[in-house]
């Protein structure tokens, strides 16, 4: 148990000091956390769940945990410490998140951890082509070569990109 003294000045240090991950003040669970689910969930859908140990007891009401990084908006970090969808995440959009969560004592960082989500594909894109209608016209004379050239285009992934075409009379 620290003493009064002793706790004193780690919060004067702390005051003082824009960054003390080095003083071991409190440590997350793992170095990375990570996440990888379905695009197109429900706001408010738990991602993942992150722990902190706070090695000062008397410290701990008093620690925030915090998201940064590109697109942190995406995510809402609940007072139980789980990150959630804030939006409904579209892998053709943005199908990587790399985050930092930090844990903060009177603004400033005691603990820090890289947090990376990934978005997996589903299929909720339908093939696009260049034009939407084709017409041929063959005569009865023509050898079969090649009679018409459809591209089109499906912005999934993997096997939810695969195209079938068919013929209709």
């Amino acid at each position: 148990m620290l003493s009064v003294f002793a706790i004193r000045c780690i919060l004067l240090v702390l005051s003082l000091t824009p960054s003390l991950v080095h003083l071991n003040i409190a440590n997350f669970s793992t170095a990375l956390y990570r996440a990888s689910f379905p695009e197109n969930q429900p706001i408010t859908t738990p991602v993942l769940e992150l722990e902190l140990q706070v090695f000062i007891p008397s410290l701990s009401p008093f620690v925030t945990i915090s998201l940064q990084g590109y697109l942190k908006s995406h995510f809402l970090l609940t007072k139980d410490d789980i990150i959630r969808c804030a939006v409904v995440l579209d892998r053709e959009n943005t199908s990587q998140y790399n985050l930092t969560a930090v844990a903060l004592y009177n603004n400033t960082i005691i603990a820090q951890t890289n947090v990376s989500i990934e978005i997996k594909d589903v299929n909720d894109n339908a093939p696009t082509c260049q034009d939407t209608f084709y017409s041929v016209e063959v005569m009865e004379t023509f050898i079969l070569d090649s009679l018409l050239i459809l591209q089109s285009r499906d912005v999934d992934e993997g096997t939810n990109s695969l195209i079938t075409y068919q013929t209709k009379d």
